[in-house]
């Protein structure tokens, strides 16, 4: 904001500002629709959907898909972090918001019913394709189109 130009205590931005500020948001946007902490997102990105679609790739397509346990959740994030996760933190606080997001669906193990299993939502099961893609995220905008907006914008 020092190098601005200023008309007042008006700071005038330019195009190469939006572009900055698109990238900036291109980052975080998916996370931030979905109201979730960028760490949570990339939680789901990263050791959910990889961890599910490793257990179930061998599964033939007319069977029922398994599920992932909180056990396997810990240890594949484990593999990809490095360090341990909290169990209760991941039950009490990282399990609902992925589930009030709509990314995962939890529910008993048929098997031992104590236990819960976790899966991707319908969604992603149905599509096969992540939810969060450039064509979802509803900030689209081509570098001619950015620059077009934006022109000088007054902040």
């Amino acid at each position: 904001m020092w190098w601005r130009e200023r008309d007042g205590s008006t700071i005038t931005a330019n195009a190469d500002d939006v572009r900055e500020a698109f990238k900036l948001w291109d980052k975080i946007a998916v996370s931030q629709e979905l109201n979730l902490p960028p760490y949570i997102y990339n939680l789901y990105k990263e050791v959910i959907l990889p961890a599910w679609e490793t257990k179930n790739e061998a599964l033939d397509e007319m069977l029922a898909k398994a599920g992932l346990s909180r056990q396997e959740l810990l240890e594949k994030h484990f593999a990809v972090y490095g360090r341990m996760l909290d169990s209760h933190q991941l039950r009490q606080q990282i399990l609902p918001m992925l589930e009030t997001a709509g990314l995962i669906v939890q529910e008993q193990d048929p098997n031992d019913k104590r236990k819960m299993m976790i899966f991707p939502s319908a969604m992603y099961q149905i599509s096969g394709a992540k939810k969060s893609d450039a064509t979802t995220r509803g900030v689209e905008n081509t570098e001619k189109e950015t620059e077009a907006a934006a022109g000088d914008v007054n902040v």
